[in-house]
């Protein structure tokens, strides 16, 4: 490792973001969470990011111990875009349609000191939006808008206001005609 500060990124550092980096899903955010500088995170990503690559590329290499810090961080920041995507997913997934969202255990008294243990569950309600929102993304040449429609649209729409402030303008006018 190169002379100078010695890194803030430890083991424990690498722990809390793995625990709080699914739910953010923005490194700068959970950065700031942990008093930890936008700048080290990207840096350490970065060093991660290269000694993988090189790892990857020279199948005989072997993990250089000065960068094993920052490749553990690589690979929990990967972890945790895809653990955040799929809970993502799993949310829209569970608002598309009638899945169970919570189960609970409910214990209940009675006047005379019984007790009855029953199982609830709560449903999500079917949306579908949730539904609409997923095959958008997932298969946008079916169910997407392409963005070049959407550029005209508002092309359309900025013209259709254009014509609606001349009219406007116009019948503002002064009537000469009298």
């Amino acid at each position: 490792m190169p002379a100078g500060r010695p890194t803030k990124l430890t083991p424990e550092l690498i722990e809390e973001f793995r625990r709080h980096f699914p739910v953010a899903l923005y490194a700068g955010t959970v950065a700031a969470y942990l008093g930890v500088g936008t700048r080290s995170i990207w840096r350490w990503l970065r060093r991660g990011q290269l000694e993988a690559v090189r790892m990857e590329t020279d199948g005989k290499a072997k993990l250089k111990q000065s960068e094993a810090l920052y490749i553990d961080f690589w690979h929990t920041y990967k972890k945790g875009l895809a653990e955040g995507e799929m809970f993502a997913i799993g949310v829209i997934r569970g608002a598309a349609s009638k899945r169970p969202a919570v189960t609970r255990t409910v214990t209940k008294k009675a006047a005379d000191g019984t007790q009855t243990v029953t199982e609830e569950t709560e449903y999500f309600q079917p949306q579908w939006t949730a539904a609409a929102w997923l095959a958008e993304r997932r298969y946008r040449t079916r169910w997407g808008i392409d963005r070049h429609v959407l550029r005209e649209l508002r092309q359309r729409v900025r013209e259709l206001e254009k014509t609606l402030d001349r009219l406007r303008a116009k019948a503002q006018e002064p009537d000469t005609a009298t």
